[in-house]
């Protein structure tokens, strides 16, 4: 399974059923879990190392600004000064249309990427920070989430298990590129997002 996993990039199991316990102990095959650096209002009541993604408010309401969650390319994690290896992801309810998770393969995102702008990214490395430049809102967590230090990663990143490359930056979290001025690293990210697009709708 593991193997399948860096062979694909993303594997699925049906119709399974994990209480917290099982959910975890199956991520430990994987590798140590580390806790989401998430607020405490998402954590699993049961399990501190599981967090709960719903569109709900504490009501049971359908909630915009839940909803919201997630709702942009990004790669979880990519803020800490190791990245996390995997994301693992147990649905317990689905709407009957729409809600999807959608995974982009960044490393065809590399293959089919034009020979000049490779040659561009080659050498050059990204800051992250949680949120990104601004955070999600106004409150004091996003506040300090805007001041928390940058940390940087290769933006042609090699897997740590394969040495294979695939592009590493993503809307949410990427907030600019060391050694270059702002407008233009906003401008180069936004050329390299603009690949992710053209080869998930290929």
């Amino acid at each position: 399974v593991h193997q399948a996993f860096l062979d694909n990039g993303v594997v699925v199991f049906r119709d399974q059923a994990l209480t917290p316990d099982q959910m975890v102990r199956l991520a430990n095959r994987f590798g140590p879990v580390e806790a989401h650096i998430t607020s405490a209002k998402y954590k699993h009541p049961e399990c501190d190392d599981l967090i709960i993604i719903t569109n709900r408010n504490d009501k049971g309401e359908i909630d915009p600004f839940e909803s919201a969650r997630g709702g942009r390319w990004h790669t979880d994690m990519c803020y800490q000064e190791i990245p996390s290896k995997a994301t693992m992801l147990h649905t317990l309810e689905i709407p009957d249309a729409g809600g999807d998770t959608i995974f982009a393969n960044l490393y065809l995102a590399l293959e089919t990427m034009p020979a000049s702008l490779r040659t561009r990214l080659e050498g050059l490395r990204a800051t992250f920070r949680l949120g990104g430049n601004t955070g999600r809102g106004q409150g004091r967590a996003d506040k300090e989430r805007k001041n928390a230090p940058l940390v940087d990663h290769p933006i042609l990143r090699a897997h740590t298990d394969t040495g294979r490359l695939s592009v590493f930056v993503n809307q949410v979290h990427t907030v600019g590129i060391v050694g270059m001025d702002h407008d233009e690293a906003q401008a180069l990210l936004q050329e390299v997002s603009m690949g992710f697009v053209l080869v998930q709708e290929s």
